[in-house]
This record gives C-alpha cells, structure tokens and sequence, in this order.
C-alpha cells in the first residue's frame, strides 16, 4: 500500500466520529490535507492496475484505499458544516480545498471503476455507493455553501444587483497597438 495512507488521521475513521467538530479552523484544515493524501493514496493505488504489479493485494489496498478516502470526506464534511456560519478567509479556503479534493476524488473513483472494468480481477474494489456517497457530500456541502453566501448579509426582501462591469479604459482602435507581435 501507498506510504500516503500512513499519516496522522489514517486511523480507522469509526472510532474517530465527529469528535473534530468542536476543534475549529486547525481541525478542518487538519482534516482537508487528510483528504488530499487520502487522495494522494487512492490515485497512486489506481495506476497500478492493469499493470504487471496488479493482483489480488492490489485490489484489497485499493477497497482499504477508497473506505479511508471516504472516511476522509466524511469526517471533514462533518467538521466543516457546523462552522459554515463563519465568515473568515481562512475557513473559506479550506472549505473551498476540500471541495476540489472531494470532486477530486469522485472523479479518481471514477477512474478506478472504469480501470476494474476494464480489468477485472476478483471482487470490486470501487462500488457505486461509495462514489455517489461522496458525491452527496459534495452536493450538500456546496448547497450549503451557496445558500449560506447568498443570503449572508440581506434580507431576504431586497433584491441583489450585479456590479456593472467596469471597462479598463480600453479602446478597440487602441487594442491592436497592445500586442507585441513580430513577423520578421
């Protein structure tokens, strides 16, 4: 197995819960690197197949890789949503991060399937309750997400308009003078 899957969090996610919730921002952020070597973990068991190095233990690291990879989402999803109603930066980056390393996942996970379709040995490793269980996730997270930034900030009466766009002083008779082209 990948040497990715041996840090800090790759304990197994049943004994750990949601025990993170109330750790704030160093727990989510702790969780959302988790994911991405979870990630990291899944993507570098997935090339092996089809190859000369693919087998049975290949295939059993691969169900263990993408259980832990679930787990990964599962546990930062739960750290992150009570904390949606904070307003900091850096919160919002590390949510934001989790979201590219869960769709980031889904699609690996994808990947995978489509591989053990291809190259089918023994049982499969990749099920589709597990990718679409990521995929809810996903979907609820961003749902969440959006309706907390849509409606932070106003009520629900006023009506938002969108910022004119500002033209950067820009001509079109001067656009052609901007660029440094050469046909010598």
């Amino acid at each position: 197995m990948s040497s990715h899957t041996q840090g800090e969090y790759s304990k197994p996610w049943t004994t750990r819960g949601t025990s993170h919730i109330g750790r704030g921002l160093s727990a989510v952020r702790k969780l959302a690197l988790e994911c991405s070597s979870q990630l990291c973990a899944l993507h570098d068991e997935a090339n092996v197949a089809g190859t000369s190095q693919d087998g049975l233990q290949m295939r059993r690291n691969l169900h263990l890789c993408s259980r832990t990879c679930v787990g990964a989402c599962e546990a930062a999803k739960n750290a992150i949503v009570p904390h949606l109603r904070q307003e900091g930066g850096d919160f919002t980056r590390q949510a934001s991060y989790f979201i590219c390393c869960a769709s980031e996942m889904v699609k690996e996970m994808r990947r995978c399937e489509t591989l053990e379709n291809s190259f089918p040995l023994g049982d499969r490793a990749i099920n589709f309750e597990q990718i679409a269980q990521v995929e809810e996730m996903l979907e609820t997270l961003e749902n969440l997400i959006t309706v907390h930034f849509n409606t932070l900030g106003s009520s629900p009466t006023q009506r938002v308009a969108p910022r004119p766009r500002r033209l950067a002083n820009c001509r079109v008779s001067c656009a052609c003078t901007k660029l440094k082209t050469s046909y010598a």
